[in-house]
C-alpha cells in the first residue's frame, strides 16, 4: 500500500517550492520531538497559486490510489485536504525518528499520507521493510497509520526538502 509516483512534479515547480520555503524565514515553524529538532517547516497559504496546482495533483493521485486499494469503497465520499507543508532537513542536524502520521485525536481523521520530494537526497525515508531514496519530483503515498511506521534519515551533504499533506475524513 506504499506507492511511489516518479516525476510528478517538474524541476521548475520543485525549485519554486524550495525558493518559497527559503524566502519565508520569519514565518517558519520548527518541529521538535522530545529532545530532537526534527525539521523547519512552512505551510503554503491556500491562496497561493501553487496550492491550487498541488490540490489538482493530489486529487488525481488520490483517485488512482483509491481505485487500486479501496476496492470495497470504504473511504467516504466527503473528504478534505490538509495544508501543504514544506519541510527542510539540515545536514548533520535534522532527522525524524520512527513515527506514524496518525498519532492521536488531532490527526486521527487522516487516511492518506503524501510525501513530495523536492530535491534529490541521500537521506532515505525508511519504512519497516524497505527504504525510498528521495528523488526530485517524486511522491510517496501510504496509509498514515501505525502499521506504516517510517523515519527520515539525516542528510549529510546538503539540505533535504520535502513537502507533506494528508487527506482527511470530513464527516
Amino acid at each position: 500500500m506504499i506507492e511511489v509516483y516518479e516525476d510528478v512534479l517538474s524541476q521548475e515547480v520543485c525549485n519554486e517550492l524550495i525558493s518559497l520555503f527559503d524566502s519565508t524565514d520569519d514565518k517558519r515553524m520548527h518541529l521538535i520531538d522530545g529532545d530532537t529538532e526534527v525539521f523547519d517547516m512552512y505551510e503554503i497559504p491556500w491562496d497561493n497559486p501553487l496550492a491550487g496546482y498541488l490540490k489538482e495533483i493530489t486529487k488525481e493521485l488520490r483517485k488512482h490510489y483509491l481505485e487500486k486499494y479501496d476496492t470495497h469503497h470504504m473511504i467516504p465520499k466527503e473528504y478534505k485536504l490538509e495544508g501543504f507543508r514544506i519541510k527542510r532537513y539540515e545536514p548533520n542536524k535534522h532527522f525524524y525518528p520512527w513515527h506514524s502520521d496518525v498519532s492521536g485525536l488531532g490527526t486521527c481523521s487522516r487516511y492518506i499520507s503524501f510525501l513530495f520530494y523536492l530535491n534529490d537526497s541521500e537521506a532515505v525515508t525508511e519504512f519497516a521493510d524497505f527504504s525510498i531514496e528521495p528523488k526530485r519530483g517524486s511522491i510517496v503515498m501510504f496509509p498514515p497509520l501505525w502499521m506504516f511506521p517510517h523515519k527520515a534519515h539525516m542528510p549529510t551533504k546538503a539540505p533535504k526538502y520535502i513537502m507533506s499533506t494528508y487527506y482527511h475524513y470530513d464527516k
